[in-house]
């Protein structure tokens, strides 16, 4: 059987602790026709001479060494340069199941669509440490209708709000890129893939384990920089809404104006509100939102309400909700 090449691309970043886990998890897989991309995206510890060799020790592996630029800037340089015509995005602190490529493949070929994801994992629960046949892999094949991108959040919950746990064909990259710079850049690839795709499979086994208590920007974050994802919403609003299709750029304008409520209150709790930079934001994006004739009236007045009397309608909205 021909194997298609499969590009995994790591961005690494000061993880020496767990690099070779990493590595050896990726290197030991049942399907052999990879390509290995490391970027070492300005590592200060001993990530690049680990990267280095574990590039001596097998041909397929790939190291790219760039200025640190943030994990979508790595993952970025790993598409521009990748050959496979298959990616799958691994995080350089995380480990695979042995058949973790080799599954995800057969359930994208074999269904005939462009994506597959699988369970993840962390310390509380382990990858599934057993041989899984390809026969009989617990698998489903769910659709994307008009009606499921409307609710999009959900089907994204569903996905994971993740890059990793995926594996995606070339062709979806022919129009998109992770906005750099940004944490919760991860939410443009899955509104992305819910508003492009037909269709795709979900592996019923856990295969990929993240690590908990990540270092990375986004567990650290509790300040402004939370206000990155209205960004990320908005870039994916302005995609759809020149594609075309008004009723997903609607949608996915209305749960960007629904974010504001609880970011709000979180940059009260982490006192770290800048009220001029959040309220001009929250300001334009119900301006658009106020034009858009998809988006009910009675969302409208809620968030005009709001942006009047931000912490009486949180109480409101909460006590509603509890």
């Amino acid at each position: 059987m021909n194997q298609p090449l499969v590009s995994c691309i790591v961005p690494v970043y000061n993880v020496e602790e767990y690099l070779d886990e990493c590595i050896e998890s990726i290197v030991n897989q049942t399907y052999v026709n990879l390509e290995i991309i490391l970027i070492d995206d300005g590592s200060t510890d001993n990530s690049s001479i680990i990267c280095e060799e574990w590039k001596k020790k097998d041909n397929r592996i790939v190291v790219r060494h760039k200025e640190n630029g943030g994990a979508s800037s790595a993952r970025n340089l790993g598409l521009d340069i990748m050959k496979g015509d298959w990616v799958v995005f691994i995080d350089s602190d995380d480990t695979i199941h042995i058949q973790y490529i080799q599954l995800l493949v057969y359930s994208v070929e074999s269904n005939n669509v462009l994506m597959a994801c699988c369970f993840d994992c962390n310390s509380e629960r382990q990858l599934d440490m057993v041989e899984i046949h390809e026969y009989n892999i617990k698998s489903k094949k769910k659709f994307l209708t008009e009606k499921e991108r409307k609710k999009f959040y959900e089907i994204g919950n569903d996905m994971i709000f993740s890059p990793w746990n995926k594996i995606l064909h070339r062709t979806i990259f022919s129009e998109f890129r992770f906005l750099e710079k940004r944490i919760h850049e991860d939410y443009g690839l899955i509104i992305f893939l819910i508003g492009t795709l037909e269709s795709y499979v979900k592996i019923e086994h856990s295969l990929y384990f993240y690590r908990d208590n990540k270092k990375g920007i986004t567990s650290m974050s509790n300040g402004m920089e939370r206000m990155d994802i209205i960004e990320v919403t908005m870039n994916s609003y302005l995609y759809f809404e020149e594609k075309g299709m008004e009723e997903y750029s609607s949608c996915i304008l209305e749960v960007c104006l629904n974010m504001f409520p609880a970011i709000f209150w979180n940059l009260i709790k982490s006192r770290q509100l800048n009220k001029r930079v959040f309220f001009d934001k929250y300001k334009q994006v119900f301006e658009i939102a106020q034009r858009d004739i998809n988006i009910k009236r009675k969302v409208i007045l809620k968030h005009k309400l709001f942006l009047q009397f931000p912490i009486f309608m949180y109480i409101i909205i909460n006590l509603k909700n509890s």
